[in-house]
């Protein structure tokens, strides 16, 4: 498995597609399996994966991996069409002004398919688990020291210092003050659940980030410049 070469898991007519205008008008068609997923070595190892996590009927494994094999296809070409854009946005770019970070990565962010995005912090909070809501005020936040008895579960937002049920609430209020999200906002009551909520936008953002550094490495060869473009764009990805 070491020395076996991996192909492409996108599929050939994408790959040689060099429009997005074309791209587009292939969107809904049928979908071809690439190198990589037609491969018979690729399918035995899936089929075996499979059986190992404890798919016995070969028949349902079959079904299972047609459908595995549909979502990651459908997957890799969703992010073909957004190279294909983006590639056009940095021709035009080119020849008009110099956009700013913000510019292009909101350009960007209109590009990403709607569904691949997750709003915060409905998206992320734990189902069937007790919520409350608390004021978050404007202001500069700080968390006070986790070692201090007396004020590991507060927060102190501008001059005004918040009391939480526990240090994990108080983490995750921070962190709803650090993603520009204040006001009310609705909390988890557990330890659990506002680790939860922490751990899965982290998850997401690092997703989310791997779609965009192609795009924004597409818009300029500056490394400096790429960096603050993908800043922008976790700031969007929050305050969606």
């Amino acid at each position: 498995m070491g020395q076996r070469q991996i192909l492409p898991f996108l599929e050939t007519a994408f790959a040689q597609c060099d429009s997005s205008k074309r791209g587009l008008a292939m969107a809904n068609d049928p979908v071809v399996l690439p190198p990589e997923l037609e491969s018979s070595d690729r399918q035995e190892l899936d089929d075996a994966v499979l059986e190992l996590i404890g798919v016995r009927n070969k028949d349902k494994r079959k079904k299972l991996r047609e459908r595995l094999y549909q979502e990651v296809v459908l997957f890799y070409r969703q992010v073909r069409m957004l190279e294909l854009q983006a590639m056009e946005n940095r021709r035009r770019a080119k020849k008009s002004r110099i956009a700013s970070a913000r510019d292009v990565a909101a350009e960007i962010f209109d590009s990403v398919e709607p569904t691949l995005l997750k709003h915060f912090p409905d998206d992320f909070l734990p189902a069937d688990e007790p919520l409350e809501t608390v004021e978050l005020p404007e202001g500069k936040v700080m968390i006070y020291e986790r070692d201090d008895f007396y004020v590991s579960k507060s927060v102190l937002v501008g001059k005004e210092k918040l009391n939480f049920r526990h240090r994990a609430q108080a983490e995750l209020a921070k962190f709803h003050c650090d993603l520009e999200r204040r006001g009310f906002v609705k909390l988890p009551v557990s330890e659990d659940g506002c680790s939860r909520v922490i751990n899965a936008w982290n998850s997401y953002a690092r997703e989310m980030g791997q779609i965009f550094e192609p795009l924004a490495a597409e818009r300029t060869e500056e490394a400096e410049r790429v960096g603050a473009i993908l800043l922008e764009l976790q700031r969007l990805l929050a305050l969606r």
